[in-house]
């Protein structure tokens, strides 16, 4: 088994003793004994109805950096008692990371430990990042090297636990490297292997002990939730739990991180998915164990809001404003000025057109992909793809379905192109110039490709244009409120929508 399946497992039977201990109070004894660090308040929050104070504003802290919604955000986070939970709603483009950044190193640097966590690697290594810019001294990534970005491998255990252990570790190793060449050129003798086993664990045992001392000594500590529990983990508390992208993880995998903690900044967005539990497919029912979308339907006036949105064009981010968060977001007068400028006489680029429909007369096509598992596919949808990507060289380019089989034949078909292809639910956190969005089903799974928190996360990963194909026959069939139908509509309203024929693209009007 590998380390990485070794690790999964033993998240699976934590969080399965998670659930134990919440509905079988008689095994509380011997579950908490069984961790080394465990706040059971953190449990009480999701199993219990605990009663907390309205969020107050003692401390004004103003970050020039900042918008007054995330100033907010870092003085309510300064603001918290033991026992106590922040929710910040982090709309797309909002600056979450940034303001999780800032929330962190105003705590570290007023003596607090603090773990920032997530589900993913990515959210974790975005944040460690910007912290490395600010206090690249006071930070440890925990983590596999292959799992983290390039930028963030500077502040990873491993390198900081050589560096200081570095000239005992050189002593030991140069023993090890000498005993290993005694044993390729032959010497077979117990004594030797005896040797290299006393070595090896010599080295093991002041690895172990330095990292610890390192994970002691740092302020801020960066961990997926998963390897929150592992070692070398396993002892460490902290005064701040940050956990980012919760709205994608379980109850159980955000306990793994909440329990080290004393106090919670949980960072997630209740309109974008929830996780990806495999033996549910609905995703209204997946909703409910979501932790962020327990904890906002618990404890409302623990949250707020980061209003002020930076990252798309107007005309994208008003949309979703609109049909999304009930205008709870504003777009910063800077994303009046976000258009894609290439030099191209092909009409859906025109840089006046961001957001844009693609009628696709085309037709889905079910494929089984195991014994359990279906998807879709759309052949004339990729054949549409496949004329507009050559006019978008050198541009980021990022192109989305619902489905993992139309995901396959797009990666088959474009891999000459330098685009990103996913799935929606992997696309979660990206952003790129430009979206391709194919909505693929075209009759009965038109539900699970128009959910309305699905196609947020696809719409919000635009910066400067927006590009739909589907069936608009078939989306016209669509309750008047779907998010898919409003869209196909206000693409009409800018005079964005035109038809694919098989040999080219020609405008449509109502």
């Amino acid at each position: 088994m590998s380390i990485r399946d070794n690790e999964l497992l033993i998240s699976y039977l934590v969080q399965l003793e998670l659930l134990e201990r919440a509905f079988n109070t008689g095994s509380v004894v011997d579950y908490v004994r069984g961790f080394k660090i465990f706040n059971h308040n953190a449990l009480d929050l999701f199993f219990k109805d605990v009663e907390l104070p309205p969020l107050s504003q003692r401390v004004s802290v103003k970050d020039v950096e900042l918008d007054e919604h995330q100033n907010k955000a870092l003085n309510s986070s300064l603001d918290l008692n033991d026992n106590e939970l922040l929710l910040i709603i982090g709309p797309p483009g909002t600056g979450k990371t940034r303001v999780i950044s800032k929330i962190a190193e105003a705590l570290s640097s007023r003596g607090e430990k603090v773990l920032v966590t997530s589900h993913t690697n990515r959210a974790v290594d975005n944040v460690i990042e910007l912290l490395g810019k600010r206090i690249p001294n006071d930070i440890v990534r925990v983590g596999m090297v292959e799992k983290v970005s390039k930028e963030v491998r500077p502040f990873l255990l491993t390198p900081q636990v050589r560096e200081r252990a570095r000239d005992i570790l050189s002593k030991i190793e140069l023993k090890i490297e000498k005993l290993l060449d005694e044993i390729s050129r032959g010497n077979t003798s117990p004594l030797v292997y005896e040797k290299l086993s006393e070595e090896l664990e010599k080295r093991n045992a002041l690895i172990s002990k330095i990292s610890e001392e390192v994970l002691k000594d740092v302020k801020v500590v960066g961990s997926t939730l998963i390897k929150s529990q592992l070692a070398p983990l396993t002892n460490i508390s902290f005064d701040t739990v940050i956990i980012d992208e919760a709205s994608q993880a379980s109850i159980t995998l955000a306990l793994l991180g909440m329990v080290k903690g004393r106090k919670w900044v949980v960072v997630g967005d209740h309109n974008q998915l929830p996780p990806i539990l495999k033996s549910i497919n609905d995703d209204d029912e997946v909703a409910k164990y979501s932790s962020f979308i327990t904890l906002i339907e618990k404890y409302k006036h623990r949250s707020l809001w980061l209003r002020k949105h930076y990252r798309s064009n107007v005309k994208i981010i008003n949309f979703v404003a609109k049909h999304v968060y009930n205008n709870e977001i504003v777009p910063d007068s800077r994303c009046f000025n976000l258009s894609l400028h290439i030099k191209s006489d092909f009409p859906l680029l025109d840089p006046l057109k961001q957001v844009v429909f693609v009628h696709v007369n085309g037709r889905e096509v079910k494929v089984t992909e195991n014994k359990v598992s279906k998807s879709l596919y759309n052949e004339m949808e990729i054949k549409a793809i496949k004329e507009i990507v050559p006019w978008l060289r050198g541009v980021e380019v990022g192109i989305i379905s619902p489905y993992r089989a139309q995901r396959n034949r797009l990666v088959e078909e474009l891999s000459d192109y330098d685009v990103e292809i996913n799935t929606v639910d992997a696309f979660q956190g990206r952003e790129k110039d430009v979206i391709i969005f194919s909505v693929t089903a075209t009759t009965n799974d038109l539900k699970f490709a128009t959910n309305k928190r699905r196609l947020n996360v696809a719409f919000t990963r635009a910066r400067y244009k927006l590009i739909v194909l589907g069936n608009e026959n078939s989306i016209r069939n669509l309750p008047n409120d779907n998010l898919l139908r409003n869209y196909v509509e206000y693409a009409y309203a800018n005079n964005s929508v035109w038809a694919y024929e098989g040999g080219g693209f020609v405008p449509k009007n109502l």
